[in-house]
């Protein structure tokens, strides 16, 4: 969410703060243009930085045109989730035979790549602190969430979802 308020504005990012003052250095360069995958600038910064590591957090779908742009010598890292169905999305081929390194961020994912005769996939699943996001009091929370919304969420079944509002994600089978 970060990135994409922050190429939108078309700024920069340099440097990451983590909580405890470690820092890391590292560019994330604006996407700037209206284009919101990247297609538009993606081979100029590729020739204009000459990056050693060319590392892409998205959907697999977001990106089919990977397939015509030229990476090397950066290596191509692609860190994908899957939503579910089946398989991986149409045209997964254009981005899985570019990279140089596959990484699913589920188990799931992993699988379904293998499934379709993928090679060497990786797993990393996304990190948490679990001193930080753990399970609070159920009758609190509802209590607490009821008063703000005003509704009564008390004697009721409650679902949360943290999502992107799309239609793929089905939100109303929820």
């Amino acid at each position: 969410m970060v990135y994409y308020a922050w190429q939108y504005l078309g700024r920069e990012i340099k440097r990451c703060e983590i909580e405890g003052g470690e820092t890391f250095d590292f560019r994330i360069l604006p996407n700037v243009g209206g284009d919101s995958f990247g297609q538009a600038l993606l081979q100029q910064y590729l020739v204009q930085e000459k990056p050693d590591i060319l590392f892409v957090l998205c959907d697999i779908f977001m990106i089919p045109y990977i397939k015509g742009v030229e990476t090397a010598p950066t290596k191509f890292v692609m860190y994908f989730p899957s939503d579910g169905g089946a398989q991986l999305p149409t045209g997964y081929q254009n981005v899985t035979d570019k990279a140089d390194c596959l990484v699913a961020m589920s188990k799931f994912a992993k699988k379904q790549a293998e499934n379709l005769g993928i090679k060497d996939v990786k797993y990393v699943p996304h990190g948490t602190d679990p001193n930080i996001y753990h399970p609070l009091d159920k009758v609190q929370c509802k209590r607490k969430w009821s008063q703000i919304l005003k509704v009564d969420l008390e004697n009721n079944f409650v679902v949360g979802c943290v999502a992107r509002f799309q239609g793929r994600k089905m939100m109303a089978e929820l």
